[in-house]
């Protein structure tokens, strides 16, 4: 049998040569990343007296360093005019960079009547 040509081997080496550049290529860029951002969404519950709230309110969110007696970490973040049905709100928060780093810390919310 005979071995086959250089001329035939040259194309098949130039398509494996072809791909491992390829490969190579697109393992060596970078994935482009984006930084995860501070702000998120709190979803919370209010009773107003002796049941749910069902009205306008405005918030008040401060991070505490401790359950009682903490410093401040963070804050306070205002939210006026939140709409609250049923008792239930979500609002989006965002204390900075910073702020939850590992230990603990402790939210503190105060809602009023808001502007109706």
């Amino acid at each position: 049998m005979d071995a086959p040509s250089v001329t035939a081997r040259e194309p098949m080496n130039m398509r494996i040569t072809l791909h491992l550049f390829l490969l190579l290529a697109a393992l060596t860029v970078p994935a482009s990343s984006h930084a995860q951002g501070t702000a998120f969404t709190y979803q919370g519950r209010l009773d107003d007296g002796a049941g749910p709230g069902n009205a306008i309110y405005d918030f008040r969110f401060t991070i505490y360093g401790a359950a009682s007696n903490g410093t401040i970490s963070a804050g306070p973040v205002d939210a006026d005019n939140v709409g609250v049905t049923n008792g239930l709100f979500i609002v989006p928060l965002d204390f900075g960079a910073n702020v939850f780093t590992g230990g603990q810390e402790f939210p503190h919310h105060l809602g009023s009547a808001g502007d109706q």
